[in-house]
């Protein structure tokens, strides 16, 4: 079992089926639940947090948004 799993996980663009990505995700999160150890943590790689309005709260979510420089 693993305490981390970091991901790049593919993102919603104008071209991509929100279904098929949504459910890449929700297969993600059903198997990261049997990977990880009780207190592990995922981490991921998104460019917008948009995806997560199509799923349940299953987990607890932070998001960390870098400051860009201008």
């Amino acid at each position: 079992f693993f305490d981390m799993i970091v991901a790049d996980p593919p993102t919603i663009s104008r071209n991509s089926n929100i279904n098929q990505i949504v459910k890449i995700y929700k297969d993600f999160f059903e198997k990261v639940e049997y990977l990880l150890t009780d207190d592990g943590r995922v981490g991921l790689i998104l460019f917008n947090k948009e995806i997560f309005e199509q799923m349940p709260d299953i987990f607890k979510i932070v998001f960390f948004l870098p400051k860009l420089p201008p």
